[in-house]
């Protein structure tokens, strides 16, 4: 969603009370930004973006919105946490990146192949992880509590990701 003002439509003070499907007492409502928690702890977040890269997804299930919503594309994601965050080694990236991975082993090269990331990109990514505090990402680990099936994954995704990126440009 590129305009601001669309949020205020989707203000969850306007229906949550009326939703089974959140948690009601945890939700963020901003200006550029709302965040929701499904009752399995599910993060559901709604951004004002000028740099959608236009992969939307329909979602029709009304599993969590009463309507069809258009959600972001599992590259698109990625994309954005690479181009915007790859310098910051933030362990949920880290993770989710990882996961992506596991799932689709050339999911980097094809992101890069869509144009969404750089080879540059790729690049800096890879050197932020070389610099990665491994003691404090393995702690953090706690906090972002992955799924137990993830876990080990987890453990082992700053390593994986590197490997990947060095069959990419080396």
């Amino acid at each position: 969603m590129t305009d601001p003002q669309l949020l205020n439509y989707l203000s969850p003070k306007h229906w949550l009370e009326d939703s089974r499907s959140f948690n009601t007492a945890k939700y963020i409502d901003l200006a550029n930004h709302i965040r929701l928690l499904t009752k399995e702890n599910i993060k559901i977040d709604i951004l004002v973006s000028q740099d959608f890269l236009g992969h939307a997804i329909i979602d029709d299930s009304h599993t969590f919105f009463h309507e069809s919503i258009y959600v972001e594309s599992l590259e698109d994601i990625l994309a954005k946490k690479i181009v915007y965050r790859k310098d910051q080694n933030k362990s949920r990236d880290i993770i989710d990146l990882s996961v992506a991975l596991y799932h689709d082993s050339s999911i980097f090269e094809k992101l890069l192949n869509s144009g969404s990331v750089t080879f540059q990109d790729l690049r800096d990514l890879h050197d932020a992880l070389k610099r990665l505090d491994t003691q404090k990402y393995l702690d953090e680990i706690d906090l972002v509590e992955p799924i137990e099936f993830y876990l080990d994954i987890a453990q082992k995704a700053p390593e994986a990701i590197k490997q990947a990126l060095k069959k990419l440009y080396m």
